[in-house]
């Protein structure tokens, strides 16, 4: 969730999306990776960031005091993941996609 951004570097959101909202994902526990959340985080924090027209950084911490009160979810099944924010989805993923996009690339 980091990288530069036009204004200076992106601070890494901190929120927790912790993997007990996954034990409670509708069929199958969905069983995200660390990095899987992490990209997952990075998604819904860049959408809402879109959306509002905030800072990436505000838009984390808006996220953050959701996830702090118990709003924030991640639900899914054997091909989709959500994460939702008091009961709106934020971002929908195929996990495929998730996977793929989370795994560490090795350099040549």
């Amino acid at each position: 969730m980091s990288g530069p951004t036009p204004e200076g570097p992106r601070q890494q959101a901190t929120w927790p999306i912790s993997s007990e909202y996954i034990s409670a994902a509708f069929g199958a526990p969905s069983g995200l990776t660390d990095a899987e959340r992490l990209l997952l985080s990075h998604l819904a924090v860049a959408t809402v960031a879109g959306q509002l027209g905030a800072r990436y950084e505000d838009a984390a911490a808006a996220l953050k005091e959701l996830a702090d009160r118990g709003d924030v979810r991640i639900t899914g099944d054997a091909n989709d993941v959500y994460l939702t924010a008091s009961g709106h989805s934020i971002v929908h993923a195929e996990r495929r996609w998730l996977r793929a996009h989370a795994a560490p690339r090795e350099l040549n």
